[in-house]
């Protein structure tokens, strides 16, 4: 049993793995963490940022929706929404 905090990104890692442009990752999370405001211009710098994971496997696709999360997370956009 690990100790500590750990995050459950399965449902995240299956649209990844559904849609490889990554649009309906980063469409989840816009409705998720900014209520459906996030600007376009931020879509498509956030998919291109993903279109360097090259690669089907599970880790690739976790590492994916980790890093979406992040710039997410960390944006202008958000900072504001909270």
């Amino acid at each position: 049993c690990p100790n500590g905090t750990s995050f459950d990104f399965s449902d995240l890692v299956a649209l990844s793995q559904a849609d490889t442009t990554g649009n309906l990752l980063v469409d989840e999370l816009n409705r998720r963490m900014l209520h459906s405001t996030m600007s376009q211009a931020m879509k498509t710098s956030i998919v291109g940022a993903l279109a360097s994971y090259a690669g089907t496997t599970a880790l690739t696709h976790e590492s994916r929706v980790r890093q979406a999360l992040y710039l997410v997370a960390t944006s202008s956009q958000f900072q504001v929404q909270r």
